[in-house]
Formats: C-alpha cells, structure tokens, sequence
C-alpha cells in the first residue's frame, strides 16, 4: 500500500501533472518474487 500511497500525492502534484501516456505499474515489488524460479519449468506442474 505504500506504493500507492507515495504515488497519489506526487500524481496530484504540479511535478505529476506533466506525466501522461505513461504506465506507472504499483505493485508492491511482486515482480522479484518469482526471480528465483527456473524459468524453464512447467507452470502448470506436469
């Protein structure tokens, strides 16, 4: 939640008023979750 709660104020800003056509993803870091899975193996387990 900190995440998104840094972005809104900043967003709402004079200095985030000049950001458009932009993907800002808010995530909570979760994309280093699965850094250390083998990306070779199959998902669905078989």
């Amino acid at each position: 939640m900190s995440d998104v709660s840094g972005l809104v104020p900043f967003l709402t800003s004079d200095a985030g008023a000049k950001i458009f056509g932009q993907a800002l993803p808010v995530d909570g870091h979760t994309e280093g979750l699965n850094s250390s899975v083998d990306a070779s193996s199959d998902p669905s387990g078989e």
